[in-house]
């Protein structure tokens, strides 16, 4: 039988069952692969016992802080410090992958901070991130990206991970946030950008909502506007990035 990923849901917004059911539209790419999701949001967080079932499990983003005291974030920091200890007793124990708010509650449970972001706004752009030669190496990014030195993300957040702990590996920065992609041996990869929000959705429901809600302004638009016309960003290619991770 054939090993799973899970895709935790760390967000509600727009009901879990069609989130759920994007991001496996979004990540699977051929029938034979198993995946499902879980709503940890509503305290569903998978099997202790059954981790050993999984090749392993995505992180999403969300609109809570890593630093929230929910129960179901302290349920899902105890859930990744198990399969971290699986992670330490079994080469065939699952990975972890964590992309913004998943990246922050990833490395905050290995040791780093979460704080507001340095440059003291809501960052809402199209950003490239140069890679460093420790990611480059990687076969599951030269698969994908081959020797390219920068990629392109789409980038919403208002917190970002300082402080990482002497067993981090810094793998990518850019110019919004020093620790971009990050990873944890050879089993727990994560990054602040996002890959899974279209432009049409970045232009329409995302900004329209922070704005309304008073956390951009006219300025934090225009950068927006601009970052998307300047390039096409590396989205597609960081989701297969992800699928070689687990699947090498």
């Amino acid at each position: 039988m054939a090993k799973t990923i899970g895709i935790l849901l760390c967000d509600e917004t727009y009901g879990e069952d069609s989130v759920g059911k994007f991001y496996i539209d979004l990540f699977k790419k051929n029938e034979v692969e198993n995946w499902e999701y879980f709503k940890v949001v509503s305290g569903c967080i998978p099997d202790l016992n059954s981790i050993h079932n999984y090749i392993g499990f995505i992180l999403t983003g969300s609109c809570w802080s890593a630093n929230d005291q929910a129960k179901w974030i302290l349920d899902l920091v105890e859930f990744i410090n198990h399969v971290i200890q699986s992670q330490l007793k079994s080469n065939d124990a699952p990975k972890l992958f964590g992309f913004c708010f998943g990246h922050q509650l990833i490395c905050k449970t290995l040791g780093a901070r979460v704080t507001k972001n340095e440059v003291g706004r809501f960052i809402i752009s199209e950003t490239d991130i140069k890679v460093f030669n420790c990611l480059q190496n990687k076969e599951f990014y030269k698969r994908v990206f081959h020797d390219k030195k920068y990629i392109r993300v789409v980038k919403l957040h208002e917190e970002e991970v300082t402080d990482l702990p002497p067993n981090a590996i810094l793998l990518g920065s850019s110019e919004y946030c020093k620790n971009e992609i990050v990873s944890f041996g050879d089993k727990i990869l994560s990054m602040q950008g996002h890959m899974d929000i279209s432009e049409e959705d970045l232009l329409g429901t995302y900004l329209t909502t922070l704005k309304d809600l008073g956390k951009i302004n006219e300025a934090d638009e225009i950068i927006l506007i601009n970052s998307i016309k300047e390039k096409q960003n590396d989205c597609s290619n960081v989701i297969e990035m992800v699928r070689q991770f687990f699947y090498l």
